[in-house]
């Protein structure tokens, strides 16, 4: 849970990389 609000940019980064909506 803590890792996701931290790599909340991260995520987001790496997602819209593999997540191509």
């Amino acid at each position: 849970m803590m890792m996701m609000m931290m790599d909340s940019t991260l995520m987001n980064q790496y997602f819209r990389h593999h997540h191509r909506h």
